[in-house]
Formats: C-alpha cells, sequence, structure tokens
C-alpha cells in the first residue's frame, strides 16, 4: 500500500500529541474507573486506554460504607491496603490494637474498612485551592487522583469529583499530604473482631478516633500558625535592630558631648535578652551593644578631658606642709678624699663637686678614716678653723656612709 508522503509524515506527529495529552490528563481524568486485580508483587501501573484508572474501585466515590457495622482492631497493628489483595499496596501509617472502626463487606480475606477522616494519601497541589483555615483542601478540576502516595508514574487509588474536601496533615514536594474521608480502605479479616450490633461504647471509641485524627490536621495549623508568628517576630527584632543602627548612626553624627546614647543602649539591652534563642540575630546585637559601649566611653573621656576644673567651696586652705630634709642633721656630705702634702703628710678632706668643704680628723679614734676614702659620706661633729689655714677643720663624731665607692 503506498502513502502519501505527508500523511508518512503527519502519523506519528499525531500519535507524540496524543501521547503527551494523556500524560498531562493523568491528574485531571474523568475516565471510568476498570476495577483491575494486581499481580503478585507488582504494583498496578496504568493501562494505555486509561492511565488515572484505579485497579479495583469497589465502592462509588463518595458512598463509603453501608451499614453499621464496627470491629476492634485484634492485631497489635493492622495494615491499611489500597486494595483487597495480598500484593496490594498499603497507605501510609497504621492502625494500633483495639481502635474501632467502622467495617463493609469482606472479600477474598479482606474486610473493607473506613476511617474517621480516611486513610492518607496525596493529591497534586496544582489540582486544590489552598488550605483553609480548619484545614481543608477543595478539588478545583471536574476528576483529580486521589494516590496512596506521591507519584504521578503510576495508578490512582480513585479519582475525586470536583469540590470534594480533604483534611490536610502535611505536604511533599509538590503535592498535599491528605485524608479523604470518602475512601476505604482494606485489613485482614484476621485482624479485627466484627460486631454487627456494636455496643454504644464503640460508638463512642470510633468517635475518640475522629479526635485523634482531627488533632493531626489541628496539630498542623498550629504548627504553621507558630512558624508564622515566630517567623514575624524574628522580622520585627531584625527591623527594631536596623532602627537602632540608624539612631547610633545619627547620634554619631554630633558632637561627642551631644551625643546621647543611653536610650538607645538600653533598647539594645531588652532587644539581646529577647534574641538568647536566636542563633542568627543573638551575635549581631551582642555586636552592637559593644560598639555603644566603645563610644560612650568614648563620649565620657571627651567630656571629662574638656571640663574645667571646679574649686571645692567651703574648705579651709590649709598651708603646705614643711617636709624636713632628712641630710640637715649632717654637718657636712660629700666624698672623703686623701690629699697628699706639698712637704709634709697627707690630709683627710670632705670634697663636693670638686671643692674641697673640710679637712677632715677623727680625735677620739673611733674611726680609721682610711676605710672610706671615695665613698659618699654624711659627717656629724664640730668644726673650727685653725690659724692660718684656709679650710676649716671638721672633727668627725660620727659617720654615716651614703653611697660607697665604685
Amino acid at each position: 500500500m503506498f502513502l502519501h508522503p505527508l500523511i508518512g509524515r503527519a502519523v506519528p506527529t499525531f500519535f507524540s500529541v496524543v501521547f503527551a495529552s494523556a500524560l498531562i490528563a493523568q491528574e485531571n481524568t474523568t475516565a471510568t474507573p476498570t476495577p483491575v486485580t494486581p499481580a503478585a508483587g507488582v504494583t498496578p501501573a496504568p493501562s494505555a486506554a486509561d492511565p488515572a484508572a484505579p485497579p479495583s474501585a469497589p465502592t462509588a466515590q463518595g458512598a463509603g460504607i453501608q451499614g453499621t457495622g464496627m470491629a476492634s482492631v485484634m492485631a497489635a497493628t493492622a495494615t491499611l491496603r489500597v486494595w483487597p489483595t495480598a500484593n496490594s499496596p498499603v497507605y501510609e501509617g497504621t492502625v494500633a490494637k483495639d481502635t474501632v472502626l467502622r467495617v463493609g463487606r469482606s472479600e477474598a480475606g479482606f474486610r473493607e474498612v473506613l476511617l474517621p477522616l480516611g486513610p492518607i494519601g496525596f493529591v497534586h497541589k496544582s489540582f486544590a485551592n489552598e488550605p483553609t483555615a480548619e484545614g481543608k483542601v477543595a478539588v478545583k478540576s471536574k476528576s483529580v487522583a486521589f494516590r496512596y502516595r506521591p507519584k504521578s508514574g503510576e495508578a490512582p487509588v480513585t479519582t475525586l469529583p470536583e469540590g470534594t474536601e480533604l483534611w490536610v496533615t502535611g505536604e511533599q514536594d509538590e503535592w498535599w499530604k491528605v485524608r479523604n474521608a470518602s475512601t476505604v480502605c482494606w485489613v485482614l479479616d484476621t485482624e479485627i473482631q466484627v460486631f454487627d450490633n456494636p455496643p454504644e461504647t464503640m460508638t463512642l471509641a470510633f468517635a475518640e478516633f475522629e479526635k485523634v485524627q482531627r488533632a493531626e490536621v489541628t496539630s498542623r495549623i498550629e504548627a504553621i500558625a507558630k512558624d508564622l508568628e515566630a517567623t514575624k517576630i524574628a522580622k520585627e527584632r531584625r527591623e527594631k535592630l536596623a532602627a537602632l543602627h540608624g539612631d547610633f548612626a545619627t547620634e554619631l553624627k554630633k558632637a561627642p558631648r551631644e551625643q546621647k546614647l543611653a536610650g538607645i543602649a538600653a533598647a539594645t539591652d531588652e532587644l539581646l535578652a529577647q534574641a538568647q534563642n536566636d542563633a542568627d540575630l543573638k551575635p549581631l546585637v551582642e555586636e552592637f551593644k559593644r560598639r555603644i559601649g566603645t563610644q560612650q566611653w568614648v563620649v565620657e573621656a571627651t567630656i571629662v578631658r574638656d571640663e574645667q576644673p571646679k574649686p571645692v567651696e567651703g574648705l579651709t586652705q590649709m598651708a603646705p606642709a614643711v617636709v624636713p630634709d632628712a641630710l640637715d642633721r649632717f654637718q657636712a656630705i660629700g666624698f672623703l678624699r686623701w690629699v697628699k702634702g706639698l712637704t709634709g703628710a697627707g690630709r683627710y678632706v670632705v670634697e663636693k663637686g670638686g671643692k674641697q668643704l673640710f679637712e677632715v680628723n677623727c680625735q677620739s679614734g673611733r674611726y680609721d678614716l682610711s676605710l672610706f676614702v671615695d665613698c659618699e659620706l654624711g659627717l656629724i661633729g664640730a668644726s673650727r678653723r685653725p690659724n692660718f689655714e684656709s679650710l676649716r677643720v671638721l672633727d668627725v663624731e660620727k659617720i654615716e656612709v651614703l653611697a660607697a665607692r665604685l
């Protein structure tokens, strides 16, 4: 068979467009779910004809479980399965022993159960509105995939009609982590004990379980609010630090005597006390406090330097104390020298500044003057001037060595 060349090129292009359109529609499809039993050990994959169809959807979307049957978990934990098969993927989380669940039909050894707010699954953020204050998101497209894990390349659990509300427990990348109250899950019959006519206590226990699941949502909302408040407070403190920096810079432009830093220092101390748990802000405030302290010291030193001393009034002026010279007790102070005579014996003299002050002798014989030659001495004794002598004679009574000879 012969094809026109243009037709031959157009056919591959057509199928490429169709394949791309199918991928785009995977999260927002209107296809009718077709039950498929997954093979052993294999995670169900989307079929070529319906990429978003779940392998099994025995319960109509939004219908939930009919009847009043309830069950109590007997095993230590019960695994929540997506479909009633041994190889079914499982939902995140398990159910603890003694938890009360609503139950539906039994199939192949598994029991259909409904949690108060449903099992944990994922919807893509692009197909849901932002969470409300109550902690819910609403599907905003005609038919959106609800998945047991945040992965687009496999079949979803079911599809959700536009406006379906889901409880948000968290987020992961581009996915909302939600609980879908209208979706059932499956547990092994051996893990639960079924009560067709449950007592009132089980109804109350189911209501308590609902409070626990709602607490997950509330906890997340409170955590978000706390984070927002912490972010707001941190921003306000940084803005306050920036304002203090501005005030400080303004004061630095003034003369030191005119700078008012006390208020800035007090506000900085207050901010530092508030920033003790802020590892990023605390060192910045501490450094700013050191700068203020240094500038305060500069201001104080400048004021002291420029300030004129003021006389103290009311004090009686006292005459300056006269401190007696301790050397006044000596009649002579100087170095003892031995001077040779021109014709006769030499003599001892006391010399100071190159000038001979006294001729020295010791008539009492108390001192051997030769031992004190070239020492600086303080001499006490009587002096006299012999006839025809130019120097007075000092008769030593006491000698004090002021400096030993070198």
